[in-house]
C-alpha cells in the first residue's frame, strides 16, 4: 500500500501577525489525524491563522469538518481565520453539493 503523502507547512508573515498554513497532498481520512494534531498544536492560539489549500491531490469531507471544526474552535477563541481552496473542479463540486463552502464562508471572521 502506498504511502498517504500530505504536505504542511506554517510559515509567519513579515509584514502582519498573520500565520500561513499549507495544506496540500493526500488530504484524507488516513492523514486526518496528523493534519489535526498539526492544526491544534501549532496554530489554534495564533491571532490570525490563512489556511491554503492547494496542490491537493485528494480531500475528503472529514479533512474538510476538521477544518470547519478548527475554524469554530477558533471563533469560540475570538480568533480570525481566513481559507483559501484551490480544488480541481470534480472536487470544488462535491464541497459545494455538500453546503461546505457556504458553511466554510460563513463562519470566516472579516
Amino acid at each position: 500500500m502506498p504511502d498517504n503523502d500530505f504536505e504542511i507547512s506554517i510559515n509567519k508573515s513579515t509584514t502582519t501577525e498573520e500565520y500561513i498554513i499549507s495544506l496540500g497532498g493526500d488530504l484524507t481520512v488516513e492523514n486526518s489525524s496528523s493534519i489535526y494534531n498539526f492544526l491544534l498544536n501549532k496554530a489554534i492560539s495564533k491571532e490570525v491563522v490563512t489556511i491554503k489549500v492547494k496542490n491537493s491531490e485528494s480531500i475528503d469531507l472529514s479533512v474538510v469538518q476538521l477544518i470547519i471544526g478548527f475554524i469554530n474552535t477558533r471563533n469560540k477563541l475570538n480568533k480570525r481565520t481566513q481559507i483559501e481552496i484551490d480544488l480541481n473542479e470534480s472536487i470544488a463540486e462535491l464541497l459545494d453539493k455538500s453546503g461546505s463552502t457556504e458553511l466554510i464562508s460563513s463562519l470566516q471572521k472579516k
